[in-house]
């Protein structure tokens, strides 16, 4: 009821509120705050990646795409790519220190179909897709052990068997929940203790 309120709502208002431009303004504040407390670890609750204001390193994660997807279709600094293009790198630059994977992956492929859908010329597109891929092997060319170094602590989380090795236990966890109670679950990860109420 309250998710179908809010898109009733948003449905409503939509003529004379820029909900775009709001959500965008709201999250850019709190990326703003997050970005002050990057040098402070005792913010880092959760592990010692970084959570920014945020509850969880990946909840700062999947925030991250959002916010972008959500700035680059609102009128903020709609005229200052500069600005816009600061504010984009530095919000993948938190989504990166989160060490969030699925918040990465979300950004970049937002940060994809934005440029693929977005108006302007083909050639022009396909000119800065040429520049990036030569400016990328060049870098990757120049520091390829550091950069390939990096790239794998990020996406293996410092395994070498398996790239799910970091949620092995949480899959055990849902898989003794679900064989607990197959029909009506236990809840959807909450704290849960057979026979405890």
């Amino acid at each position: 009821l309250p998710f179908v309120a809010v898109m009733k709502g948003i449905a409503v208002t939509r003529r004379y509120c820029r909900w775009m431009d709001y959500f965008s303004a709201f999250y850019l504040m709190l990326f703003a705050i997050s970005a002050v407390l990057i040098p402070y670890g005792r913010f880092r609750i959760t592990n010692s990646d970084f959570q920014g204001v945020f509850n969880h390193v990946n909840i700062l994660g999947i925030i991250c795409a959002i916010t972008i997807a959500a700035f680059l279709e609102s009128n903020l600094f709609r005229k200052k790519t500069l600005i816009r293009s600061l504010v984009v790198i530095t919000i993948l630059i938190m989504c990166y220190l989160s060490a969030s994977r699925t918040g990465m992956f979300s950004a970049l492929a937002v940060l994809g179909v934005y440029f693929l859908c977005s108006r302007g010329e083909g050639t022009s597109k396909i000119k800065v897709v040429v520049l990036v891929g030569v400016l990328f092997i060049a870098i990757w060319r120049s520091m390829g052990g550091e950069i390939q170094q990096l790239v794998n602590n990020f996406v293996w989380k410092n395994s070498t068997n398996s790239i799910m090795d970091s949620r092995l236990q949480l899959i055990e966890m849902a898989r003794t929940r679900y064989e607990s109670h197959k029909l009506m679950g236990t809840g959807f990860m909450v704290p849960y203790n057979e026979g405890a109420v």
